[in-house]
């Protein structure tokens, strides 16, 4: 008999309504400056941009979906810490990373077409036969909102498509059960 002793949840959620929320969340993240940082493979509004009209109009926008995953989880609400968008041009990328000490972090996917991967999640713990190291690749779609927790590495391929894919990502904490 095998059981497993622990196991990594993903959340995820289709906005309802997404094309309607998505005018109102791009007339935000197109007004916020972008900047390309040494090291890094696409365009982040993190770092150079106060985040508050951005977690601002994401939590109005998007009230009652965060709500509902928030409800399906078990969480009574969420304080975002952190929150930016990324611009992945034709051939970007993200390399492996966490973030940090965040509890939890959040992806939206803002534009995504089928010529985009969605985000690769590495496994904190190799398979116990091979030893090699498991790989994730949830499937996403434009739309779809994901909580994973900070700790759990994921990164992206290189954007094949001649269009920009668009997330907004955010870190935050749980509050009440």
């Amino acid at each position: 008999m095998i059981n497993s002793l622990f196991t990594v949840d993903i959340a995820t959620i289709q906005i309802k309504d997404w094309n309607n929320k998505k005018l109102k969340l791009k007339k935000i993240i197109d007004k916020l400056s972008y900047v390309r940082k040494e090291l890094t493979n696409y365009e982040t509004t993190r770092f150079i941009n106060d985040p508050k009209d951005l977690r601002d109009g994401f939590n109005t926008i998007l009230k009652s979906d965060i709500s509902k995953i928030l409800k399906e989880c078990g969480i009574k609400k969420i304080n975002i810490k952190d929150i930016w968008a990324v611009k992945y041009k034709t051939g970007d990328f993200q390399t492996v990373h966490h973030h940090g000490r965040s509890m939890y972090t959040g992806i939206l996917y803002v534009d995504i077409d089928n010529k985009m991967a969605g985000t690769y999640f590495v496994s904190p713990m190799p398979n116990p036969i091979t030893g090699d190291t498991q790989l994730a690749l949830p499937e996403v779609k434009e739309g779809m909102l994901s909580f994973f927790p900070g700790y759990l590495l994921h990164y992206t391929k290189p954007n094949q498509s001649k269009n920009d894919r668009v997330v907004i990502s955010f870190d935050f904490d749980i509050g009440e059960f």
